[in-house]
């Protein structure tokens, strides 16, 4: 499979969810629309890095047709990455669960949205690649094994506090562009992989901030492993769950099973677990655009398609 936009809906048709208001429309947001980059950084976007990390960052950066390159006179792009620490539990509200502002030696590892940002982007994100590359070879050396994890609701929800606060004038439709290659935990449990209902639900909750969650998916996240969607909605299951959730769109509840895992009854104290996000009954849940790929051609035309419809507002 090379790539997918919309399994949900249409490409072009608009059945994601609306960015904010178009621009200029009714007195909303007028200037370019603003699009934070939030780039996994968890250790398996290195297993293999040819195919992950690298696949990402070429299909974003490439110097001749990548995402950002071709459209950065047109968008306003930032970048964030996230990685959580292994075994360390804390609640999701510690900034410790995750290395985003600084990512190892990388300080800061953030660039802030902006007109023909390639260049700073470029920089920063190269820098995260070869931190993550020398912190594996120190630990291989030392005969010891690496393990990011994968917070993704603790970092949307960072992120998406600091781009409400962004407001350059003037200022744009505002949105975040998650790409993982997998299922999230959180920043009590590592294992297994069951935070899908707080990240659903900061993605509910940037919504509410006026912030549109968009998600490209590969690897794990595009189907590439199989998984089991009746114990937890994972695979390309979460990455409707998230773009429905990003759009306002509403999102189907999980499988029974998946409220006796450890993410949700241990962030509720509760057995089974009691939802954080809002869901619908089986069968009723939206049908927003979502982007899935699993080599870098396929991941730079959905980026592209998605990037598009960003500056069309035909996100509605």
């Amino acid at each position: 499979m090379g790539g997918s936009a919309g399994r949900g809906g249409t490409a072009g048709g608009g059945s994601g969810g609306g960015g904010g208001g178009g621009a200029g429309a009714g007195g909303g947001p007028s200037g370019p629309p603003i699009v934070e980059l939030l780039v996994d950084n968890s250790s398996s976007m290195y297993e293999p890095r040819a195919e992950l990390w690298d696949a990402v960052y070429s299909a974003l950066m490439d110097a001749t047709d990548g995402a950002v390159t071709t459209y950065q006179d047109r968008l306003r792009i930032g970048l964030s990455s996230f990685r959580g620490v292994y075994n360390v539990a804390v609640p999701e509200t510690n900034p410790s669960c995750a290395q985003i502002e600084t990512v190892g030696s990388v300080n800061p590892a953030t660039v802030a949205p902006a007109i023909d940002n390639r260049a700073a982007i470029d920089a920063i994100y190269r820098a995260l690649g070869e931190q993550a590359t020398a912190a594996m070879g120190v630990l291989m050396d030392a005969g010891l094994g690496l393990k990011w994890e994968t917070p993704t609701g603790h970092a949307l929800n960072r992120v998406a506090t600091t781009l409400a606060a962004f407001n350059p004038n003037p200022t744009g439709r505002k949105y975040i562009v998650l790409l993982t290659d997998g299922d999230p935990n959180t920043c009590r449990v590592s294992d297994p992989q069951c935070g899908q209902d707080l990240a659903v639900k900061a993605a509910q909750d940037a919504r509410v901030l006026g912030i549109t969650t968009l998600v490209l998916g590969f690897g794990d996240a595009a189907g590439a492993t199989p998984c089991d969607t009746g114990a937890a909605p994972c695979g390309v299951r979460h990455l409707q769950d998230m773009a429905n959730a990003g759009t306002a769109r509403p999102v189907e509840t999980p499988p029974l099973g998946y409220w006796y895992l450890a993410c949700p009854t241990l962030e509720s104290g509760t057995n089974p677990g009691t939802p954080r996000a809002a869901y619908v009954p089986a069968g009723m849940g939206g049908t927003a655009v979502y982007y899935s790929g699993t080599t870098r051609d396929a991941l730079r035309v959905q980026l592209t398609t998605m990037f598009q419809r960003v500056i069309d507002g035909s996100i509605q």
